[in-house]
């Protein structure tokens, strides 16, 4: 490729929104492994993790566009809010269960504990 088709779809790639796949979560945990200590029960990495993990999988784009730091704080909160709704509800002696395999697997008898969770922990 000529250096003017590089730099053009370089351009494009950075012009993308970023994209998060199964395999950029995975990176971003793999990278995020080894600061879990120095994070604390919080989970508050500190910013050179994010920019870190941001430049790690920045070099991996699968889709979408380059992961900014923010960004990449971003999805370790969502990640973080999903484990810790799963802990609950492991956790959780309302009657429901979580399953590994099924999830929440929510049946007609849990509908109405499962909404008032959901008002209690939005």
């Amino acid at each position: 490729l000529s250096t003017s088709t590089k730099n053009s779809e370089a351009a494009d790639v950075k012009d993308k929104n970023a994209k998060w796949t199964l395999q950029c979560v995975l990176a971003l945990i793999s990278v995020l492994k080894p600061h879990l200590s120095a994070a604390g029960d919080g989970h508050k990495f500190k910013s050179a993790v994010y920019k870190e993990a941001a430049a790690y999988l920045n070099t991996r784009i699968i889709a979408g566009g380059p992961k900014k730091e923010k960004g990449v704080k971003d999805k370790v909160k969502d990640l973080l809010d999903i484990y810790d709704a799963v802990i609950y509800l492991k956790n959780n002696t309302s009657g429901l269960v979580w399953d590994d395999e099924l999830g929440m697997n929510i049946g007609e008898e849990e509908e109405g504990i499962w909404k008032h969770i959901i008002v209690a922990k939005p």
